[in-house]
């Protein structure tokens, strides 16, 4: 029997995830996932790849409004851009090679991430512009678009393929992996270990039906502590990883969890311990 074990969301991109025990699927995704993001003074977007600290800011909504927070530096609410108003200051900025329009926030928030996240250049937080699309890849995903996302409105993990992956890193006496540091959106159990590279599509009792495309290579990303934003093992679990489980068309490429669409659904409810059927 599949199951939805977890949900997460990530409000900003490459900050804390937020789990969820329930969510509202759309074509873009979990409401409320990835619709913010932040970029360096390129407008080039900015994640854990290169600040591992990010994973520290903790976010969280409350009343429709969005608060940063640190063990440190305390809350800080982030108002919604008035996206109505014309004259609001917008921004192009680049997420790999797409080009996306996004509101800008005020200079006083983008110094209070700046010291959250120690970086030595200023980050600038930007808020999607709903006005405008970011297309999907149409030879991948077929029509469609999506927010600030890497690849896919969401991603789909599997419990089983984590313990499988651990199993190395216990032998090698290193800290196991925490299904946090894969960023996914929904985690599944009730399968083998990767098998969800070998499932089309999964569908709710209540009509949520999902297309799982391709694999999701991975990066260092997943190497940061999603608690602290520290690397604890030097390279692991990626080069773990490597070894175990890769890219169809590059071996030496790892890969862990399933880039998914939406088929059906839009609007509806998807919640933790629901069964699905292939």
């Amino acid at each position: 029997m599949i199951r939805v074990e977890q949900i997460y969301i990530y409000p900003v991109k490459s900050l804390a995830g937020i789990e969820r025990q329930r969510a509202t699927v759309t074509p873009q995704g979990l409401v409320g996932d990835r619709e913010w993001m932040l970029v360096d003074q390129d407008n080039r977007f900015i994640t854990q790849r290169k600040i591992p600290a990010l994973a520290s800011i903790k976010p969280s909504l409350r009343d429709n409004q969005l608060y940063l927070s640190t063990a440190t530096m305390g809350d800080l609410p982030i108002p919604l851009p008035d996206i109505e108003n014309k004259e609001a200051p917008r921004v192009e900025v680049k997420i790999w090679r797409d080009h996306c329009h996004a509101f800008t926030v005020a200079d006083e928030i983008n110094a209070w991430i700046t010291e959250a996240a120690k970086s030595e250049s200023e980050l600038r937080l930007v808020y999607f512009d709903k006005l405008h699309q970011r297309k999907l890849a149409s030879e991948r995903f077929g029509q469609g678009d999506f927010f600030f996302a890497d690849a896919a409105p969401f991603l789909f993990t599997n419990l089983a393929s984590l313990r499988e992956l651990n199993k190395g890193l216990e032998q090698q006496r290193l800290v196991p992996a925490d299904i946090r540091q894969f960023r996914p959106n929904v985690v599944l159990s009730g399968i083998e270990a990767w098998r969800e590279h070998e499932i089309s599509q999964l569908q709710t009792a209540s009509d949520i039906r999902f297309k799982l495309v391709d694999h999701c290579q991975r990066c260092s990303v997943i190497n940061v502590d999603q608690d602290t934003g520290v690397v604890r093992n030097k390279g692991e679990p990626l080069k773990q990883l490597a070894t175990i489980n890769t890219m169809p068309d590059k071996p030496k490429a790892p890969a862990f969890g399933v880039n998914t669409i939406l088929e059906k659904g839009w609007g509806k409810i998807i919640s933790t311990d629901e069964e699905l059927s292939e």
